[in-house]
């Protein structure tokens, strides 16, 4: 059984997550500099950019062994031919 690559798929994550960083850093330094645009923006930029990161954590450490899993079940059904 050959271990899938996920060289892609693990730098748009990456990408996502930093990003995500980026904008929840300068909407909290705009807030710190009393941007009435940051403050009234930040109850709603923060929490979707937190649950963003949350989402791409969860959703690689759930989905990222059961490519794994499925290949070792096919491998072992195809043994069983």
């Amino acid at each position: 059984m050959q271990k899938p690559h996920y060289r892609t798929s693990k730098r748009y994550m990456l990408v996502s997550q930093i990003a995500a960083w980026i904008v929840i850093f300068t909407v909290v330094i705009a807030g710190c500099l009393n941007s009435a645009g940051a403050l009234s923006l930040s109850s709603t930029v923060i929490p979707i950019m937190a649950g963003l990161v949350a989402a791409m954590l969860g959703i690689h450490r759930v989905t990222g062994s059961k490519d794994m899993q499925t290949l070792a079940k096919q491998e072992t059904e195809g043994r069983r031919d």
